[in-house]
């Protein structure tokens, strides 16, 4: 369960990205778990994702549309 993802991590943050990581569990019933916005878990791991491709700058237009740019260092 995501309890032993809550064991295993050092803070909530940690414990929905290692939940989320695992394969094993939805955005959906990681919200539904920590009783939080669906917006906060969407947020958290877009925001690890973006610590893990420094290099990549991810915006979002619509719903539908993603675009993704690579910074010119």
């Amino acid at each position: 369960s995501v309890e032993y993802y809550i064991k295993q991590s050092k803070n909530r943050n940690d414990a929905i990205l290692t939940a989320w990581n695992s394969g094993g569990y939805t955005q959906k019933s990681i919200t539904d778990y920590f009783s939080i916005h669906n917006s906060r878990v969407s947020k958290t791991i877009k925001e690890a994702r973006l610590k893990t491709l420094p290099f990549v700058y991810i915006k979002t237009v619509s719903f539908f549309y993603t675009l993704i740019f690579f910074k010119d260092y």
